[in-house]
This record gives C-alpha cells, sequence and structure tokens, in this order.
C-alpha cells in the first residue's frame, strides 16, 4: 500500500497528506481566506456595478482581536461622512455600520466574535435593511435612506474609502448582489455554495484562487477581480470547515454542544464531523479477487484509489442504544469471509462535487458496535466502564464507537476522480426500505457534509 502524490485538502492544508490540528470552522468554505493586515486591502472597482439600488452581501469573517478603534471591512463607504454602503465595525458599544450610510445600534441578538469564523449577510431593498449572522436575522430597519455611490472609488475589500484604519483579519467567500435577498434565501443557502452563474451575483471573491496581487471574481461575467491595494502581499491562508445537515436539501452547519440533551428517554447516534475531517487520507491499494473487501462489493480487483477515514458516532441521547447478540439476528448478518456478524444499514457514505452533485457512493459495514472510547468533554452521567462489546453489541450513553480509517471497508472508492473541490456525505442510520435501523430521539444530526479539496502537491 501506498499514498499518493497529490494532496487532500480537508478545508486545511495538509503537507505530506498529514493532517495538522487547526481550529473547526462552522461553515461552507473552499478551504481558503485572505488574510487582512491593517495596511493591505483589495480594490474591486466597479466592475459589478455602476450605480446600485437594491443588493445583498455575503461573507465569512474572523476578525482578529488587535483590532483597530474604527474599521471597515468591505464596501463603497465613506466613514467620516456616514455616506456610501458596506459592512464595518464601530468598536466602541460593539456598534455596527451597515448599509445605507445608517449604523444598527443597541444590542444585537447575536454577535460578531473575535478570532472566529462568523457568517455575515446585509440586505438592502424595498424591506428595508437587516442584518443576519450565521443565517439568522438578528437586526432591521425598515424604510429606505438615500444611497450613496462613490464614483471615484470602487468596491473595497479591507479598508473605508477613506483610507481610515484598515481591517485586520481574515475574509472568504465574499458574495455581492445586484438584488435584495430574502430572509427565506439566506437561511437556506448562507452555508452553501452557490453557482456562479445564480441570478444576480455580480461578483463572488471565493479567495481560493489567485496571484501575488490580485483575488479572481469567479462568477461567469468576471468583471470584478480584486486588486491589492497596499504595501503587503495578499497571503492565502488555510482555514478549517466541517458543515452539518438535517436533510440533504439544506445545509446547515453542525451547531450546538456534544452534551446536548434531548428530553425523551431514547439513544441519539450522530457523527464526529471533525474526526472525520481531520484524519482523511488518499491511498492507493491493490485488491485480488479473493479479499474480503473484494467480495464484499467494497472495492473492484485491481489497483484502486480510496479516500479513507475514520467514523466516531457517539451516543449523546438520555438512553443506551441496545442492539444485543448479534447471534440472536435482529439486524446482524455474518460475513463468513471476514468471520464476523455485520450490523446492516448503520451507516452511508457518498462523495458529491462541490455542485451537488452525486459522483461516488460507498458504504460502511458496521461489524461491531460497541463502546470503543469515552466521548471526549463529556459532562453529563456515563457509566465508568464500557458495557458494550461484539458479542453484546450497542453504545452506551457517553461513549462512542469509532471506526478508524485503516480498517477494511471504511473508506469510498475515487479511482478515476478528477482534481477539485468535493463534498464527503456521512449519514448514520439511515432510513433504509422506509425504515430505520432503530430508533432515536433526534434525527437531524445524523447527516454532515464535510468539504475538501484534492491538488497536486
Amino acid at each position: 500500500m501506498m499514498r499518493l502524490s497529490f494532496l487532500l485538502l480537508a478545508c486545511f492544508a495538509i503537507a505530506s497528506l498529514l493532517v495538522p490540528s487547526g481550529q473547526a470552522f462552522n461553515g461552507g468554505c473552499e478551504g481558503y481566506a485572505v488574510r487582512f493586515d491593517g495596511t493591505n486591502w483589495l480594490d474591486a472597482g466597479h466592475g459589478a456595478w455602476s450605480q446600485p439600488k437594491d443588493y445583498t452581501l455575503e461573507f465569512w469573517i474572523k476578525p482578529y482581536l488587535t483590532q483597530p478603534n474604527a474599521l471597515a471591512v468591505l464596501g463603497n463607504f465613506l466613514r467620516m461622512e456616514r455616506q456610501g454602503f458596506g459592512f464595518g465595525f464601530l468598536m466602541e458599544g460593539d456598534r455596527i455600520i451597515f448599509m445605507d450610510s445608517q449604523p444598527f445600534d443597541g444590542q444585537l441578538s447575536a454577535s460578531i466574535p473575535f478570532n472566529e469564523w462568523t457568517h455575515v449577510t446585509g440586505t438592502y431593498g424595498a424591506d428595508g435593511s437587516a442584518l443576519y449572522i450565521n443565517g439568522r436575522r438578528v437586526a432591521h430597519r425598515p424604510g429606505r435612506a438615500a444611497l450613496r455611490y462613490y464614483t471615484t472609488d470602487g468596491f473595497l475589500l479591507g479598508r473605508t474609502l477613506g483610507k481610515e484604519a484598515g481591517f485586520v483579519g481574515e475574509l472568504a467567500e465574499v458574495r455581492l448582489w445586484d438584488r435584495q435577498r430574502a430572509e427565506s434565501e439566506v437561511a437556506e443557502d448562507w452555508n452553501r455554495p452557490v453557482s456562479a452563474s445564480s441570478t444576480g451575483l455580480v461578483a463572488y471573491w471565493a479567495m481560493r484562487t489567485s496571484g501575488d496581487f490580485f483575488i479572481v471574481d469567479e462568477t461567469d461575467r468576471a468583471q470584478a477581480s480584486a486588486t491589492l491595494a497596499g504595501p503587503s502581499r495578499l497571503p492565502l491562508i488555510s482555514r478549517a470547515c466541517v458543515t452539518g445537515c438535517s436533510n440533504e436539501s439544506r445545509c446547515v452547519p453542525a451547531q450546538g454542544s456534544i452534551n446536548k440533551r434531548q428530553s425523551s428517554a431514547l439513544p441519539d447516534i450522530t457523527v464526529d464531523a471533525n474526526r472525520a475531517q481531520s484524519t482523511m487520507y488518499i491511498e492507493q491499494r491493490s485488491f485480488l479477487s479473493t479479499d474480503c473487501a473484494v467480495r464484499e462489493g467494497c472495492a473492484a480487483a485491481g489497483t484502486r484509489v480510496l479516500l479513507r477515514f475514520d467514523t466516531a458516532t457517539p451516543n449523546i441521547g438520555r438512553a443506551d442504544l441496545t442492539l444485543g447478540n448479534p447471534a440472536a439476528g435482529g439486524g446482524f448478518v455474518y460475513d463468513a469471509c471476514h468471520r464476523h456478524y455485520h450490523f446492516s444499514g448503520y451507516a452511508n457514505y457518498r462523495l458529491y462535487s462541490y455542485d451537488r452533485t452525486l459522483t461516488r457512493v460507498g458504504r460502511k459495514q458496521a461489524f461491531c458496535l460497541e463502546d470503543f472510547e469515552p466521548i471526549s468533554g463529556w459532562t453529563g452521567s456515563r457509566s465508568l466502564l464500557p458495557k458494550f462489546d461484539c458479542n453484546n453489541q450497542g453504545i452506551s450513553v457517553g461513549w462512542q464507537d469509532v471506526y478508524v480509517a485503516n480498517l477494511d471497508c471504511q473508506w469510498i472508492d475515487i479511482t478515476g476522480i478528477t482534481l477539485g473541490s468535493y463534498w464527503l456525505y456521512v449519514e448514520i442510520n439511515p432510513v433504509v426500505n422506509g425504515a430505520r435501523a432503530f430508533t432515536e430521539s433526534d434525527y437531524t444530526n445524523n447527516v454532515f457534509w464535510i468539504p475538501f479539496r484534492i491538488v497536486n502537491p
């Protein structure tokens, strides 16, 4: 067996195919961001439009703690005159300047923390001005104010038009629309990729392709590539990310604590998506027709390319998942090749292209569901010793079953896949023939979408 000479980026850089530790990022990402140091910024000119009327700004932001007293993040905005449009902070009292020259004052129902990734959306139009944080509307002001557009300056990222204190932090996936997006649209796809030809999308800086001095506009028109202005080069940096979904049509971030408790006295099995992401690697392996993996349909004979990863499934519910003795039946099938029992219908793996086109389907054969290890950081009650093993299968509250990446069939066969961006889809306890394998208190945390890239080293 050997690992291939191209890189797998699970939304952060991987050197020699070994994944470094990194901060998990709740949000859709293409793997990179641009870091601003307070002296550099980007000027997109007037390529996107000449005179905006209705519009929407969307972006991921990670402001550093070392911010100046006042700053603009992006827009066509002159702070000293309170004119123009865009997004920025006045740090005293967490006041936010946003849209049509007027600030949103007072306490918001959500905040933008330092040193963490947050998604921000602002809309302006017939519905007035609205501010969204992570897809949820947190402020709204009805009515329109007079909107000024400075034609002598373009759309800037990282600074106001007045060249006051610049932004210190990271930006990613900036989208600019020439229409006011509805609240339902923002809630639906703030954390999802959008088509470069989406109606009303006039500029999209994904921060994934650049030269030393520009960031590419990835819309079909590509009229608004942003050029460096300032003394220092704009570094592309990596960022970690992981997303979860309540179903296949609407992707939302993996939110909440692993110590979430349900009111129903039932098990609740979920997926440790961070672990799956951080253990990803690509392997080239040769199979004989007599190998168990071939006989079980996990791979074809010959040389194959495999995407491998750990799957940890913690029980965060209020009751143990009890499956019992596999010899008694109840969803278990004995496999003569591996000489152990498989529990049917436990998990699905799929590979999607970045536009959500199904590319490959894999499967996981859970031959033994057991208390493999305690959940790290668990604060609820749990048994001190494991209750379940291969002879009496299940997962106790506060414990998790783990299938490490090097086990047989713990992969998706990606032979022939081209370089690019993809989503790993992991689903636990899926619906098969109209039913699930076991009852849980919550099924909305059974599906996760994990973005990654395959690139040349």
